[in-house]
């Protein structure tokens, strides 16, 4: 009996040619399987599309309500965006919504449906139709069967059906859609294509924005009427077009009263000057003048004597009734002494000096009290001019207070205009967007729809046929070396006697095994 012999590439060629008839019809066999199975195997097709990333309203992603500003800063770069569509084109809301317009069984069907295999789910969940009230809302009216091949097909979509690619430094993304189909892929490309734009349209605008806008500006333009009617009722209140030109015309006013009282002062200290001046010339002037007269007649002592004759006679009579200490008595001669005194200090002829005022006396005099006068006129001017200036200065306190008023008003007014040209144009541009919402203009533009190709792409011939032929000649070559390397079972005594060289010299029957329990 012979051992098993080592293993070369010439042994492995010598049992091949030793059984090429096994080797043959093994890899025709194989052949024939693999051209079976490749036959049997349902045929994948592909559709391509693609979507152009414009910059455009979108591409800030701006919430329209989150600034009244004319200026953003987007700090964000186009990857940013164009990774963020190819995030929304593989959600589940894509998905979702394509599988509604496709339809689930479409999705779902194969050519191996007639083959009832449950799933692992339905064997698990035996109550199909056990929906509670939210569960029926989010089924859409969908029973437990309908929704669980709904959930197989937006999975099945999701996982094996849509692929999206974007490379870098490019504005354009490709949409690849797998089906049993050709029409049923390019459907599923297109729809992707459709419901992504709609989708980004929808995330891009703000809902009842355009409400919004109207309501503020309404109320803006609101406020700035009011404003402007409360500045003209405070203008026809104060009786002035403009309280610039007001002031101005007060201030003016002060000016000259100012002016005036300062001369006004000035006169009155110059007047005062002169006053004193004319005081000192007045107490050093004599107010008469001294003239002499000579030769004149006394002309009053004929009478003191007749009167003093009168008084001795009423002494008499008074002593005859009283005594020397009487008042009338003492009086009377206390008169009569004065009497005597008088008449014995006249002679018959004298010389009397008589006074003149004084000219110059009179001339200063006269020019002080016309002095006096002006200052006093002075000071009553001075003193109406002060009440003058204080209204005026009252009035422009109250003016500066005017004014701040206005301001406030004006400024108010110019930030309620500037409210309402602002919201004015948001209401524009959310009217627009709204408009372009409603038209479906996107920034998301379809560069090619989805491709009409027949040849499936999976299976391959190119790949399976050459790699069914390779496993079928491999199995070939190992069954035709396993064959060579068994050991010859010696069949006749004279192959016995040749291969041991001792003859044989009895043979013994076969003995069937017993099997003992």
């Amino acid at each position: 009996m012979a051992g098993p012999s080592e293993i070369t590439i010439s042994s492995i060629f010598k049992s091949v040619f030793q059984h090429k008839f096994l080797f043959s019809a093994i890899t025709a066999l194989g052949m024939l399987v693999v051209v079976g199975v490749f036959m049997m195997l349902e045929k994948k097709y592909a559709s391509e599309g693609q979507l152009f990333v414009q910059l455009g309203r979108a591409s800030v992603g701006l919430d329209p309500t989150a600034t009244a500003s004319g200026t953003i800063s987007v700090m964000d770069s186009r990857e940013t965006e164009i990774r963020s569509i190819v995030d929304l084109i593989v959600s589940r809301g894509v998905a979702e919504e394509v599988v509604r317009r496709i339809g689930p069984e479409r999705i779902l069907a194969t050519k191996f449906n007639f083959i009832q295999i449950p799933s692992l789910s339905a064997l698990l969940d035996s109550d199909a139709e056990g929906f509670d009230e939210k569960g029926k809302l989010y089924a859409e009216g969908r029973s437990g069967d309908e929704q669980k091949d709904f959930e197989e097909a937006v999975k099945k979509f999701s996982d094996d059906l849509l692929e999206v690619s974007a490379e870098r430094k490019t504005s354009i993304l490709t949409v690849y859609c797998k089906a049993s189909s050709p029409i049923l892929a390019k459907d599923l490309a297109d729809t992707v294509l459709e419901v992504t734009r709609s989708l980004h349209l929808k995330v891009s605008y703000v809902n009842e924005s355009q409400d919004f806008f109207e309501s503020e500006f309404s109320h803006q333009n609101d406020k700035l009427t009011v404003l402007e009617k409360e500045l003209e009722e405070f203008r026809n209140e104060r009786g002035v077009l403009t309280i610039d030109a007001e002031r101005s015309l007060t201030q003016n006013i002060i000016d000259r009263l100012t002016n005036r009282i300062l001369d006004a002062q000035a006169d009155v200290i110059e007047l005062n000057t002169e006053l004193q001046a004319m005081s000192v010339k007045l107490e050093k002037t004599d107010e008469f003048v001294e003239l002499e007269s000579r030769g004149m007649e006394s002309s009053s002592r004929s009478g003191a004597d007749q009167k003093l004759i009168e008084f001795k006679g009423q002494l008499a009579n008074l002593l005859q009734r009283y005594n020397d200490k009487h008042y009338s008595v003492v009086q009377l001669k206390t008169e009569i002494g004065e009497i005597e005194s008088e008449i014995g200090s006249r002679q018959e002829k004298r010389t009397e000096s008589s006074k003149s005022r004084n000219s110059v006396y009179e001339s200063l005099e006269l020019s002080y009290a016309q002095k006096s006068a002006s200052k006093t006129a002075k000071e009553k001017l001075l003193e109406h001019l002060r009440g003058q200036l204080a209204k005026q200065n009252q009035r422009m306190t109250q003016l500066n207070q005017d004014l701040r008023h206005a301001e406030s008003l004006k400024q108010s007014i110019a930030i309620a205009r500037s409210g309402v040209i602002d919201f004015a144009e948001k209401r524009r541009q959310s009217s627009v967007l709204a408009e372009l919402n409603k038209q479906q203009i996107s920034n998301l533009e379809v560069a090619s729809s989805g491709s009409f190709v027949t040849k499936h792409i999976f299976p391959k011939a190119s790949l399976v046929l050459p790699l069914g032929l390779v496993a079928s000649m491999a199995l070939a070559t190992l069954l035709c070396f396993r064959r060579s390397q068994k050991p010859e079972t010696p069949t006749a005594i004279p192959e016995v006697e040749r291969g041991l060289g001792v003859p044989v010299l009895v043979t013994l029957p076969r003995v069937p095994a017993v099997v003992r329990s």
